[in-house]
């Protein structure tokens, strides 16, 4: 049995010295602003539902939903975070926009 397992571990430090050996890819211009901008917003997403739900109550707000809804209070802490995310998203994402599209300027990556 240990020869089995030293074996496995060969195989997994070849592995992982091909992985290191192998030459790292460079994203392009619009990988980078995707990346970027779902990193932001995934941050700032959660600060601002930890600070939104330090005072509101999810199952507040799902009770006082019209029409009716039928979410429990972890349901309501991901429809919070979700809508928080998509709104942040959307903010770096206009960001990138009017950076990239500015007109006498240069690009960042010119």
């Amino acid at each position: 049995m240990p020869d089995h397992d030293n074996a496995s571990e060969n195989e997994h430090l070849e592995a992982s010295q091909d992985a290191e050996d192998a030459p790292l890819r460079e994203l392009s211009r619009k990988q980078r602003d995707i990346a970027v901008i779902g990193w932001c917003s995934f941050l700032v997403a959660a600060v601002a539902t930890m600070f939104f739900f330090a005072w509101i109550d999810p199952l507040t707000l799902i009770e006082s939903a019209q029409p009716p809804i039928s979410v429990d209070i972890m349901g309501g802490y991901a429809i919070g975070f979700f809508f928080f995310w998509a709104l942040s998203a959307a903010s770096a994402a206009l960001t990138v926009y009017l950076i990239r599209t500015r007109r006498g300027h240069p690009s960042v990556d010119e």
